[in-house]
């Protein structure tokens, strides 16, 4: 991976999502690191240290929401950007989300477009001044 771009961590256990992220990000500037499931994302996110995360809510071993929360209350890693992506389509799930630290949300499929909309909008969050 390049020092000078930037980090994504994918935690994705769809191949095809998976596939079509890896496409968007590296078109934009991205280097990505794809997981499976909500344990690894928070693993990898402390290793890592990435730009932002994009975290799937329905994977094995500890689900996106149990991962976001992790993370979020990690001081070495609260401060990850992190937008959900998800096929659930009820409003608890997106609030779940919200409540526990996700920054955005992304109902699947998906654009290319909205991704990078998503992406665009955490980094302008993350980089105005407190």
């Amino acid at each position: 991976m390049s020092e000078d771009r930037k980090k994504v961590l994918l935690a994705e256990d769809t191949i095809p999502i998976r596939l079509v992220v890896k496409t968007i990000m590296s078109k934009i500037g991205y280097d990505i690191t794809i997981v499976d499931n909500g344990v690894e994302a928070v693993q990898k996110s402390v290793e890592l240290q990435p730009d932002v995360i994009l975290m799937d809510i329905m994977m094995p071993k500890m689900d996106g929401i149990q991962a976001t929360l992790k993370i979020k209350t990690n001081p070495k890693t609260k401060h990850i950007p992190i937008i959900m992506l998800t096929a659930l389509k009820t409003s608890d799930a997106v609030l779940t989300s919200y409540d526990y630290g996700a920054d955005y949300y992304i109902n699947k499929p998906f654009s290319n477009d909205e991704l990078i909309k998503a992406i665009k909008f955490v980094e302008k969050i993350q980089n105005r001044p407190v």
